[in-house]
């Protein structure tokens, strides 16, 4: 992505808390389309985000020879 002030959408996030976007990379995507398609979208805040990539099960796996 370019021309994104990062720092204002983090001032933005921290303001306004959680927020829904679409980001669309073949054109395709109208804006109505994408506003229409964010709205559509659970709020990332009532799901247990951390719960979806933690780690479930840890398989110690043998060391493999440095040389």
């Amino acid at each position: 992505m370019e021309g994104i002030d990062t720092r204002k959408l983090t001032i933005i996030t921290r303001e306004t808390g959680t927020l829904r976007a679409v980001i669309s990379t073949d054109g395709k995507m109208t804006p109505e389309e994408g506003v229409k398609r964010a709205k559509e979208m659970e709020w990332p805040s009532d799901s247990n985000l951390v719960a979806e990539v933690l780690l479930r099960k840890f398989t110690k796996k043998e060391k493999r020879d440095q040389t």
